[in-house]
């Protein structure tokens, strides 16, 4: 089965444009490797785009290229030579600078995403993104395992060789709201890193190992398919919590 490109993209905004700017970007992972991600800033630098250009997994895989040993609360590592699976994940990280005296409360999280799953039976496949956290502005680094907020999941198949096999064409429409509630920016001290991962998994669970499967991940349109709003507040003052919705 041929490995399919695919795109989607992101797009980070302010709430408040004069109380922040996004300073740099970042990704890693094998989702989405060296020259597949593109960011284009806004002039005003308070917004950003993010466009990706490849995030599939398929089975049999032979390359290595994945990170099978990934160890998180969804799934148990496995060698990364093991053509059975396939997880590939892809990190972004954003750096956000603050004005004194603002604090970041919570972060706005929607998306629109589809996709192609097709799996032979006694396969199964899966999607989640997180929130991981946020470092700087009062926040310790986390754990290298830690995920933080499940913001989507998307699973298909089951581990049963008498599964019927799957064909889907397939959407995900979500908004939800992240609490973060840093500390407070300072003149020395107003810079927060932002850290999302979502990650996309295959498994062959029977001992056929000429059975296939591929999902692949774009976007509804070239724009985004994660859109994430940054809220403000000055520091001191108080707000009600974010509401969380989901469709």
């Amino acid at each position: 089965m041929r490995l399919i490109l695919c795109l989607f993209g992101l797009v980070v905004s302010s709430q408040v444009h004069a109380q922040l700017h996004f300073a740099s970007f970042g990704h890693a992972g094998s989702g989405c490797p060296r020259g597949s991600v593109a960011f284009s800033p806004a002039p005003d630098r308070q917004s950003v785009s993010v466009l990706f250009d490849q995030f599939s997994v398929q089975v049999p895989q032979f390359d290595g290229v994945n990170e099978n040993d990934d160890r998180s609360p969804h799934r148990s590592p496995r060698a990364r030579s093991d053509a059975r699976t396939q997880h590939r994940l892809c990190s972004l990280v954003f750096n956000v600078e603050l004005a004194p005296g603002q604090m970041v409360e919570a972060l706005e999280v929607t998306g629109d995403n589809r996709g192609t799953t097709v799996l032979d039976a006694g396969l199964t496949a899966s999607l989640h993104t997180y929130y991981v956290g946020h470092r700087g502005l009062g926040a310790a680094p986390p754990p290298h395992a830690m995920v933080g907020k499940l913001i989507e999941m998307k699973q298909w198949g089951q581990a049963n060789r008498h599964a019927a096999p799957v064909s889907d064409d397939w959407s995900s429409r979500f908004l939800t709201a992240v609490p973060v509630r840093s500390g407070c920016a300072q003149t020395a001290n107003r810079s927060i890193r932002l850290e999302f991962k979502t990650h996309l998994e295959i498994q062959n669970t029977t001992a056929d190992q000429t059975k296939t499967g591929l999902l692949v991940m774009d976007s509804t349109d070239l724009n985004a398919s994660l859109r994430i709003r940054v809220l403000t507040r000055p520091c001191g003052s108080t707000s009600a919590p974010g509401r969380v919705v989901r469709r």
